[in-house]
């Protein structure tokens, strides 16, 4: 699970039991299972194999898995992200490198962890629905420039590629599903 600030679950991971999140950066997230590591993909919920992920994303150097995510950063400047892996046989245990170009890596107008969080200060309250708010104030055009982005706001709470005032609105509903708790 990764976890807000106030302690509320954020996402949870769908894993069996013998799977740990490791790692969590920008978009990725790193599980842990008996067979090595994988990333989880927040778009579609997959879950792929982290060596065959690096070799999506051009790092043809990576060997054949299974390997174990031993650590995965953010550079000083942004732009990579900087992976070090271990084989995952007993055998023989060797560490490999690799860096990814931040741009490369999926992105959309929708925050990759928490929809809701439209400002990504971790927390959703009113200002999320108030971003989008006055982002149609200011544009009532509903087109999101093409690529996504990686820099809060993400305006498209809906995931419909476009902002609108559903966007604030499902914003809305979600505080007064998640403040007024239904009892019997």
């Amino acid at each position: 699970m990764l976890w807000n600030r106030d302690g509320s679950i954020l996402r949870e991971f769908p894993s069996d039991d013998d799977t740990a999140v490791t790692h969590v950066i920008d978009s990725l997230a790193a599980v842990r299972t008996e067979h090595g590591s994988q990333i989880y993909h927040p778009t579609d919920g997959s879950l792929t194999d982290v060596d065959d992920f690096l070799r999506e994303l051009g790092q043809l150097n990576v060997p054949d898995g299974p390997l174990i995510l031993i650590d995965l950063e953010l550079s000083g400047d942004r732009e990579q992200i900087l992976v070090l892996l271990e084989s995952a046989s007993e055998s023989s245990r060797q560490q490999y490198v690799a860096s990814l170009d931040v741009n490369r890596l999926a992105v959309s107008w929708q925050h990759p962890w928490n929809r809701y969080d439209v400002n990504s200060d971790g927390v959703v309250s009113p200002r999320d629905a108030l971003t989008v708010i006055n982002r149609l104030a200011r544009d009532p055009s509903s087109e999101l420039p093409s690529g996504g982005t990686r820099e809060s706001p993400y305006y498209d709470v809906t995931g419909d590629a476009m902002v609108s005032p559903r966007d604030a609105l499902v914003v809305i509903n979600n505080l007064e599903a998640t403040s007024y708790p239904v009892t019997s």
